[in-house]
């Protein structure tokens, strides 16, 4: 989509394509190491079609990102990747603990 729009030299969009292609790689070595065997049910195709949809749903950000006029300003994108940096870091350490306490403690539910 950068590509396409020009706007290679741009450096908000390539600042969001930089955060979201981390975090797709973060989440395929979280699948590898520590996987959430939740996503491994099959759907029904009509479930997998509404997920699909709500998940493509994120390309109309993308779009508005790479689209907008100007780049962000510096606070905006310090505060951005703030907020991408912890998010990640909580998410991921969440679902190490979910992940180890489960291996641990079959059978029993996470009180904690």
């Amino acid at each position: 989509m950068i590509i396409v729009s020009d706007k290679t030299e741009q450096l908000t969009p390539n600042i969001y394509l930089a955060m979201h292609g981390c975090y797709g790689f973060c989440w395929l070595l979280k699948y590898v190491y520590f996987p959430d065997w939740g996503f491994e049910l099959e759907l029904h195709p009509v479930l997998y079609v509404l997920c699909f949809g709500s998940a493509a749903a994120h390309w109309i950000t993308s779009w508005l990102v790479v689209n907008a006029s100007g780049d962000a300003p510096a606070y905006l994108v310090c505060l951005a990747m703030m907020l991408f940096i912890m998010g990640m870091f909580f998410m991921y350490v969440a679902d190490a603990q979910k992940f180890v306490f489960l291996k641990y403690n079959k059978g029993r539910l996470i009180r904690e």
